[in-house]
């Protein structure tokens, strides 16, 4: 029974094999005759998928962009402001850039030449028409803001006309004079009640009307001004001429309004242009898109023919291969087909869901395909709905996961756990300039590598090497890189959990170029700010040398002449000089304010005496402008840095006088706790509130009349810079044509007496210096012979005896000769390039409290160091009553030390 099973098996599937072998003959050259046929029809079908069906959707766009380009003007006309009418001109670009996009795949149709032509034309013509409107628009809205803004000064002319009359009245008693001040208000209230209604009437015959009566009204005021006192005409003349100005000059109301009506008919007749314009230019977009698509439909019904005839021939072939394989089917039908055929309807029953049974009957091949069929029906149905659950589940994730990676803004990439690609997104390819076919799923990590190493993408490929073969070795940081063509990516890979590698990859050559383009900024302003602040230490020595000896100079000449001419020129010269020094302070402070070289060195102060000294440097510049000066100030020490405090004080009492022409100045201080408040009152010309955040700016030189009074412009620049430093600020309150007042905050000490070294309190110097210094030595140290000289005259001129020395060994000479005892010693710090007149005073301590340093550098380690060791230290120019008040102190104490 064996041997019998065994010889029929294969006859079944010889004669199943025969018939599908036959079937097959017959199918293939069926086959081989139609694929002529298919081929064209394909041709026919890609050509309309590709070229005429995009086509007809950019048609149906091109009408919807038409009709929204069309539908702008009404907006326009409505938008009240810059930023919406900018807005709809930036959607009016949109449209307009996709209808030429549109415009452009459209040139590739046949028949549809002059239509774009007219389309293209039309177009632009309506958005010219557009612009048109806008400005127009805009025109209008500038002048209806002038209206308003002149609107909202009715109810102040109407109360300035009260109050004028009511003035008047309550000086007059005339019954006359009373009535005609109170028509007189009656009728500019009339007056001022028309503005606000011709502002509101839209003909021009009711404009006009208006013009009229308020030219009438104005008319009767001016026949009511006339009855009236030549003083009181004056001042109602100077309220006329605002009422005439607010209603019928050129921008007057009634004159604004009258522009804005001629507007609204240009406007409404642009409009009406406008929409000639686009039911043309929609027209001629219908026109457009209907030729595009009887083109199209044209193509279309070709190509249904020719399908047509070319199915025909197919059913044919296919009515032969039927045919042959019906003889072949009947051959095999009782012996394999009706058997095939059950099995097939019982998987197909099954497939539609019905449940029946499976016949298993035989021992042939087909009864095996039964019974295997039977059992992986019985699995299948198991399983089916889950998978089905499952699959949809899968399906939206995947779809969900690749839609998130190919839009994010960086490259993507994710490798398996054999470092082989699993995908990639279209950003991640063109950063590395990667064909489609190089970033195929399964290409290995390291053929990408070797290939970018191979094209040499990157500067430096060793670099590069090491940061993409990180992540196989262990997570890192993300690392930048840069390309050989200049840009700079951020590589940022990490090993997966399952071995494998996902990494963001993004171009960050913006980022890198900015922060280049800074460091390069940053070195160029730091190199700027450093020659610039060498420059100004250096040029501010070198002037003030020659400077300080013109001065001594000045006063010596002043004190020498009698003549009042030649005192007079003298006295103008030592002024100029006095400007001149306090612009090179300035300069100083401003420098080293911009450095960072100037710091607080807080002590001990006296205030009082640090104002008296400011009060007496400006009494002289007070006097000369007849403005009174006095001083309210209690006698308290504050805890404050001495320069930068005397500094602040300086520059707030220079700028009252300065702009101060008739009044006072007043400089005051007010307790408050543990503080004072230093304030420095003028009766000036105020500022005004628009420019009281700008005074304290740099260079600021608001509300200047002379010019002889005009400085940098940094004096609150500095003050507010000092006082920041202090830990405080300058405070200021002014009224326009009233005056200012700046202030100061600083705080109370207990301790009385300043540091050692502090540059001591000076008195101004009498008439009678000359008597009181006749005698008196003085050794005077200095490389410029002439300061020496200069310095020389002055002294003698006090009847001093002046020795004077060029360098320190000639100084010796005078001390070795016996010249001495000296009053003082007044040095130069910088002698020679190795010699100090500091290193002179310490070698002399028997002149311990008598050496003066007087220097033209503006190194504050200078000032610092001579301080330290115990030194009077004074900048260059030193003016000479200072340098007078100086030897006047320095004999007083030594003559108490002496009694003593």
């Amino acid at each position: 029974m064996d041997r019998s099973m065994k010889s029929f098996r294969p006859g079944v599937f010889f004669r199943v094999f025969a018939g599908l072998g036959i079937i097959g003959i017959l199918i293939i050259s069926a086959g081989v005759v139609s694929v002529k046929s298919f081929n064209e029809f394909s041709s026919g079908l890609r050509s309309f998928s590709t070229r005429d069906l995009p086509v007809v959707i950019d048609g149906s766009k091109l009408n919807q962009l038409s009709a929204n380009l069309a539908s702008f003007a009404p907006a326009l006309i409505a938008a009240d402001s810059p930023g919406t009418r900018k807005s709809i001109f930036l959607r009016i670009k949109d449209q307009v850039a996709w209808l030429d996009e549109i415009l452009l795949n459209l040139e590739e149709t046949e028949n549809s030449s002059r239509d774009l032509s007219e389309f293209r034309t039309l177009k632009t013509n309506l958005v010219d028409n557009l612009h048109h409107i806008s400005d127009l628009v805009k025109e209008r809205n500038v002048i209806l803001e002038q209206s308003d803004t002149l609107l909202k000064t009715v109810p102040d002319l109407n109360s300035k006309s009260f109050v004028i009359s009511n003035r008047f009245l309550q000086n007059n008693n005339s019954p006359d004079l009373i009535y005609v001040l109170q028509e007189w208000h009656r009728l500019n209230t009339d007056a001022l009640l028309l503005v606000p209604l011709a502002a509101t009437v839209d003909q021009f015959t009711e404009l006009n009307d208006i013009s009229v009566r308020f030219s009438g009204i104005l008319a009767q005021i001016d026949a009511m001004t006339a009855r009236l006192p030549d003083a009181v005409q004056l001042e109602l003349g100077t309220f006329r001429k605002e009422l005439i100005a607010l209603g019928q000059e050129e921008n007057g109301i009634i004159r604004l309004h009258e522009k804005a009506l001629e507007l609204n008919g240009k406007v409404q007749g642009t409009l009406s242009q406008n929409k000639l314009i686009a039911n043309r230019f929609i027209a001629s977009s219908s026109s457009l898109t209907r030729n595009i698509r009887d083109e199209i439909l044209h193509k279309s019904d070709l190509l249904d023919q020719s399908t047509q005839e070319r199915s025909l021939y197919f059913i044919i072939i296919t009515f032969l291969c039927i045919s042959g394989a019906v003889l072949v089917f009947v051959y095999i039908n009782k012996s394999v087909i009706q058997r095939l055929s059950g099995l097939q309807k019982n998987m197909l029953n099954y497939a539609a869901g019905k449940s029946e049974t499976i016949a298993t009957v035989g021992n042939d091949e087909i009864t095996d395909m039964a019974k295997a069929f039977k059992y992986f029906v019985q699995t299948i149905q198991e399983r089916e709905a889950a998978l089905q659950v499952a699959n949809r589940q899968v399906a939206e994730v995947q779809a969900r996961l690749v839609d998130a990676i190919q839009n994010i803004s960086e490259g993507f990439v994710l490798f398996d756990s054999k470092h082989q690609l699993v995908l990639c997104n279209d950003n991640y390819r063109q950063l590395y300039g990667y064909q489609p076919d190089d970033v195929q799923p399964g290409t290995p990590y390291e053929t990408l590598l070797r290939a970018d190493l191979s094209r040499g993408i990157a500067a430096d490929n060793s670099s590069y090497r090491r940061a993409r073969l990180a992540p196989l070795e262990t997570a890192r940081a993300a690392v930048e890189i840069q390309l050989a063509d200049g840009r700079w990516l951020s590589i940022q890979d990490r090993a997966t959990a399952a071995g494998g590698i996902v990494g963001i990859h993004a171009d960050i050559t913006g980022k890198k170029e900015a922060e280049a383009a800074l460091r390069v900024a940053k070195d160029r302003a730091e190199r700027a700010d450093q020659a610039k602040s060498r420059f100004l230490a250096a040029a501010s020595h070198d002037l003030r040398q020659p400077l300080h000896a013109v001065g001594l100079f000045a006063a010596a000449l002043l004190n020498r002449t009698q003549d009042p001419h030649m005192r007079d020129i003298t006295g103008n010269i030592e002024r100029s000089l006095l400007h001149m020094n306090d612009l090179f302070e300035s300069i100083l402070d401003f420098s080293q304010l911009e450095i960072g070289d100037l710091q607080p060195d807080l002590s001990s102060i006296s205030l009082k005496s640090m104002v008296d000294n400011v009060a007496r440097d400006f009494t002289l510049q007070a006097e000369e402008k007849s403005l009174g000066f006095r001083l309210v100030m209690p006698d308290v020490h504050v805890f404050s840095d001495a320069l930068m405090l005397d500094r602040i004080l300086r520059n707030l009492v220079s700028n009252a006088i300065r702009y101060t022409d008739q009044g006072r100045i007043l400089i005051g201080g007010r307790r408050q706790g543990q503080q004072i408040r230093i304030e420095v009152w003028d009766t000036g010309c105020g500022i005004a509130p628009e420019q009281q955040e700008k005074i304290f700016s740099d260079f600021y030189r608001g509300g200047e009349t002379r010019a002889e009074d005009r400085g940098l412009g940094l004096g609150l620049s500095i003050a507010a810079q000092m006082a920041g430093l202090l830990k405080t600020r300058i405070e200021m309150h002014s009224r326009p044509g009233q005056g200012s007042c700046f202030s100061v905050t600083v705080p109370l000490s207990d301790a009385g007496a300043s540091l050692p070294g502090h540059t001591p309190e000076l008195e101004p110097p009498k008439l009678e210096t000359g008597t009181v210094l006749s005698g008196e030595r003085v050794l005077v140290i200095d490389d410029d012979p002439q300061i020496l000289k200069a310095t020389e005259k002055l002294l003698q001129r006090w009847g001093c005896q002046v020795r004077t020395a060029q360098n320190l060994a000639a100084a010796e000479t005078c001390l070795a000769e016996g010249a001495g005892p000296f009053l003082a010693i007044l040095a130069d710090y910088q002698i020679s390039r190795h010699e100090t007149g500091l290193d002179f005073l310490e070698r002399l301590p028997e002149y311990g409290d008598r050496g003066v340093i007087i220097s033209g550098n503006t190194d504050p380690d200078i000032a610092a160091q001579v301080k330290a060791a115990g030194y009077p230290f004074f900048q260059k120019p030193l003016k000479p009553a200072k340098l007078a008040a100086l030897l006047r102190h320095l004999k007083r104490t030594q003559a108490a030390t002496g009694a003593g």
